[in-house]
């Protein structure tokens, strides 16, 4: 109820996006019952503010990408609002990984800030960005941003996937190969990318003197290719070949390469090798017959062969056979010099072989003799080999007889008068039977001079006499006999042996010399020495402290056993009263090395010195005048 003059006000809210009138209505009854009402209405006039309202949004392109491929970011910043954006600006953050090549538009600084200006309601502004991934990783991330006046801030960021494909080949084998061998080849390969690789294929390649032998795993074709479809990142694997090495000359170098190819990328690797070729020479030789019977033609066969794995140059053949029991009558091509028979063969290759034939005449034998025969090969790469045979040469039948042989020898071929030489007289039973009471005289020269003997001979005026009861087959008796040369001249001593069978006898001759000329001596200086003639009458010799001397004496004549027997020698200082003083007398000298400084020190010294040789011929007395300095400015003054 509302009383005479009361009122009543209500009020509420409401908000409106435009102009509007609003009526208010109101009805009652008064106190008859009877109906009242009013009504009123009020306009408003809605004034509208308006804002800018601006959006960002970026893209890139392609997602992923490969690396250090072209990657583009389009960036568009719109105004939604119903007013103008004012003093807008673009700010793009690269990532570390990203490399600017440019943009479109082109930025106002640097290479990523665009100032816009004012942006209207409804425009928008577009931004294309060129640029790559330059780094390895897996995801770079690029963030670009708004700056407004009026309109706030805002930003977006766009992730990108960055595929990199990388491999890995490797080729291992050893570095070095022999000719003829087998070698074999280890590939590993692997994928070290972040990203798959299709269609992978490994190729190898054999190089010149390489076959292939066998591989694991398998090729998929052929015997050289592996079809390994898609590999994923990380895979690895593995691939070992074998292969068989030809012949070919010595230091020979080959390259074998692997290629892996893919969808994505191609690698390759290589492995240098050198093959290893060198000569093996082997030699065989044989005798045929053996044994074989004195005074017939002995065949030998040598067998040259090259088993190695190389060509071998300037290949010779020498033989070594004893030339006391073989008479070589075909050499098959060889150069026979005294009891060598030389081939010149020149190459041989792999695998060759050479034959080669001598014959000999054997000497005949009184006794069952042993021969040996020597052969050896060589080349210029340094491989040799060497065989030898051993051959029986038979005597003939047995017919029980002795066969004596008697050799003398001095032991030396010249003499100096009344010097002493020794012989040796060997006596050998050569024959199949035993020889019985033998006599071995030795009759001496009328210039020798009987000294003694082993065994003691009974003497009989010149001779020298041995007896035995007997001498077995093979056997022998050995007689050492010293005589002093009493003339000169040649001298010849006669020996025989005599056995109720058999006779044989020999000589020696030695030339004796009468020795009547002196020996000669010199003195010899070690290290530095200055030699000045003074007054055009003798030389002075000068040397420093550190040069010592040496006696030297020579007696003709040179090849008999006429020889210096002693050198004698003094020594003289001059003092400083320039009187001679003696330092040692004479004696004799026994290679010492004579250091005058260690002597008396600095200053002149004279050496005296002469030699006498074994017949007693002296020299007259030779000297020197020498000069110790201590300064060569002493030298001549």
């Amino acid at each position: 109820n509302l009383s005479p003059n009361e009122s009543k006000t209500i009020y509420w809210h409401s908000s409106y996006d435009n102009d509007f009138t609003n009526v208010a209505n109101v009805s009652a009854k008064d106190e008859l019952g009877m109906q009242v009402k009013d009504s009123d209405s009020a306009s408003i006039h809605v004034i509208k503010e308006t804002a800018p309202h601006l959006t960002i949004y970026k893209i890139d392109s392609p997602d992923p990408v490969v690396l250090n491929e072209s990657l583009s970011y389009s960036i568009v910043l719109r105004n939604d609002g119903d007013g103008a954006a004012i003093n807008v600006s673009i700010i793009e953050a690269y990532d570390n990984n990203f490399v600017f090549e440019g943009a479109n538009p082109s930025p106002t600084s640097g290479n990523n800030v665009w100032q816009l200006g004012t942006l209207e309601p409804g425009e928008y502004f577009n931004i294309t960005i060129y640029g790559r991934v330059e780094n390895r990783t897996d995801m770079i991330m690029n963030n670009v941003s708004f700056n407004s006046s009026n309109a706030g801030k805002g930003w977006d960021v766009e992730y990108t996937d960055v595929l990199y494909y990388d491999a890995n080949l490797e080729k291992i084998a050893p570095d070095n190969v022999e000719a003829g061998g087998e070698i074999n080849f280890t590939i590993i390969y692997s994928n070290d990318g972040n990203a798959n690789l299709t269609n992978v294929t490994i190729v190898e390649n054999y190089p010149p003197y390489m076959t292939f032998v066998s591989a694991s795993p398998s090729p998929t074709s052929g015997n050289n290719v592996w079809q390994l479809g898609t590999l994923e990142p990380g895979a690895t694997g593995e691939i070992n070949v074998r292969v068989a090495v030809g012949y070919a000359p010595n230091g020979t170098l080959v390259v074998n390469h692997v290629y892996m190819n893919s969808s994505e990328l191609h690698r390759e690797a290589n492995k240098s090798i050198v093959i290893m070729a060198k000569p093996k020479l082997n030699i065989v030789k044989s005798d045929s017959p053996d044994p074989i019977e004195g005074g017939n033609v002995l065949t030998y066969t040598i067998v040259v062969r090259n088993v190695g794995n190389g060509n071998a140059t300037g290949v010779v053949v020498i033989d070594t056979f004893d030339a006391s029991y073989l008479t070589i009558q075909d050499s098959d091509g060889g150069t026979v010099n005294g009891n060598k028979i030389t081939w010149n063969i020149g190459n041989m290759g792999i695998n060759e072989q050479l034959t080669l034939t001598i014959k000999a005449l054997t000497a005949a034998v009184d006794i069952n003799t042993t021969i040996y025969n020597f052969v050896n090969v060589s080349c210029n790469e340094g491989s040799a080999a060497e065989d030898s045979e051993a051959t029986l040469i038979t005597a003939p039948p047995h017919m029980g007889y002795p066969f004596l042989e008697i050799e003398k020898h001095s032991n030396v071929d010249k003499v100096c008068l009344n010097e002493t030489v020794e012989y040796t007289i060997r006596v050998r039973n050569i024959g199949d039977g035993a020889a019985h009471n033998l006599e071995i005289v030795d009759e001496l020269d009328d210039g020798m001079e009987y000294v003694n003997a082993s065994p003691v001979p009974t003497m009989n005026g010149s001779k020298l006499i041995w007896t035995y009861d007997e001498l077995q087959p093979g056997d022998e008796i050995f007689i050492k006999v010293s005589v002093k040369m009493t003339k000169e001249g040649i001298r010849t001593n006669v020996a025989n042996v005599s056995s109720d069978e058999v006779y044989d006898e020999t000589n020696e001759s030695v030339e004796v010399i009468n020795d009547t000329e002196p020996p000669s001596s010199h003195k010899v200086f070690h290290g530095k020495v200055e030699n000045v003639t003074v007054f055009g009458l003798y030389i002075l010799h000068y040397i420093p402290k550190t040069t010592y001397i040496t006696i030297e004496a020579i007696d003709k004549p040179l090849n008999s056993s006429c020889g210096v027997a002693h050198i004698y020698y003094r020594i003289w200082k001059l003092g400083n009263d320039s009187k001679w003083h003696l330092i040692f007398n004479w004696k004799e000298y026994f290679g010492e090395e004579i250091h005058l400084y260690e002597l008396r020190g600095y200053g002149k010294y004279e050496i005296e010195f002469y030699a006498v040789d074994k017949s007693g011929n002296a020299e007259k007395v030779e000297w020197n005048d020498v000069y110790v300095y201590e300064s060569e400015d002493e030298i001549g003054n």
